[in-house]
């Protein structure tokens, strides 16, 4: 099996973090964050005492940013209902906020040795093949076939090892493109392999329609500040931060987007230079793809706009940004304020 840190331990908690931050995250993007975070919160306590904005933070660029605050309040919820104890059933861990039958599953066998199958998607791949499953994996029909193949194929004893292995095993033998089928020790059994599906192989039903939107952004500064706002609205990246937004229903050149009635009465009444704008950037999410603009503007003094407030730039890696508005206060934004803004800034 893969050396893992997580795998060294039967810490619920331990094992509870690993699987949140794995979710839909590869492993050498996830361990620098599994690591940080451990490191910041090493007990569901510390987690429960923690402010969300300090937990956001820390999670900052891995995306999916409602894992972290399920993972919040989860904390809060097992630290005040359960004494601080995990619940050592998969039944009664999923009653838990963000906890569903995967993740439930991997907990109580992996650390309570619990007799229930964890079926992430690498076990639905691995059976789907052995069995050459037709039934498509995303509906109730094919879940159900898969759990019950696996549930029969558990042991007696030491169900956590099994299941850590079958992951492995799919995660590094039978992958998703191009399967080590000439050193797997199950391809004289496999009735893809036999038939000439594996690359078929599981069926899926589904095909997600991706949402496109049109974010227009202002970075208004006099120089030291600048306007920021968390966002609170049932949306994505909801308790981070941003800088003051428009969104459009199309993209749209910067004249035509500065002229549109709305924007014009939404800009505060003070003198505001526009000082530059960058080439539009994309950043995709699972169900959607942000096209974003970025336009600085210059203010000699910030104006007050009913929900933003004023930080020093200095002070920005306080706050948590998504990662697409992190990148550019990181990289262009940043640099081009130490340099263009303060003579065009003292004319206004």
């Amino acid at each position: 099996m893969r050396d893992l840190p997580w795998r060294q331990v039967k810490n619920p908690y331990v094992i509870w973090v690993s699987e949140i931050i794995m979710q839909q995250t590869r492993i050498a993007q996830g361990l620098p964050y599994f690591n940080r975070f451990i490191d910041k919160f090493p007990t569901v306590e510390h987690l429960a005492n923690a402010s969300i904005d300090d937990v956001l933070l820390v999670w900052q660029g891995l995306g999916y940013y409602s894992r972290a605050r399920n993972m919040h309040q989860t904390a809060q919820t097992i630290v005040a209902d359960y004494k601080g104890m995990f619940p050592k059933t998969a039944k009664q861990l999923q009653k838990l906020k963000g906890i569903g039958e995967y993740t439930a599953a991997a907990i109580s066998s992996f650390c309570f040795n619990e007799k229930v199958p964890a079926i992430d998607g690498n076990v639905y791949r691995i059976i789907s093949r052995i069995y050459d499953v037709r039934e498509p994996v995303d509906k109730a029909k094919g879940k159900t076939l898969i759990y019950d193949l696996v549930s029969q194929l558990l042991p007696v004893q030491n169900c956590g090892d099994f299941n850590q292995a079958l992951m492995d095993f799919g995660a590094m033998v039978c992958t998703p493109r191009q399967a080590s089928c000439n050193i797997c020790p199950l391809a004289s059994q496999c009735q893809a392999k036999l038939k000439g599906t594996v690359e078929e192989r599981p069926i899926k039903s589904k095909i997600t329609k991706v949402r496109q939107r049109y974010f227009m952004y202002l970075l208004v500064t006099d120089g030291k500040n600048i306007l920021i706002q968390k966002r609170d609205n049932n949306d994505i990246w909801k308790g981070l931060y941003e800088l003051p937004l428009f969104e459009l229903e199309k993209s749209m050149e910067v004249d035509a987007f500065l002229n549109l009635p709305e924007v014009k009465a939404g800009l505060p009444p003070k003198p505001m230079v526009l000082l530059d704008d960058f080439e539009p950037a994309s950043h995709k999410l699972s169900h959607q793809t942000i096209h974003a603009k970025f336009l600085l503007f210059g203010s000699a003094s910030l104006p007050k706009i009913n929900g933003y407030k004023s930080i020093l730039i200095s002070n920005f890696d306080d706050y948590a940004f998504p990662k697409l508005i992190e990148r550019y206060l990181n990289g262009r934004i940043k640099k081009i304020m130490k340099t263009k803004i303060w003579g065009s800034i003292k004319s206004l």
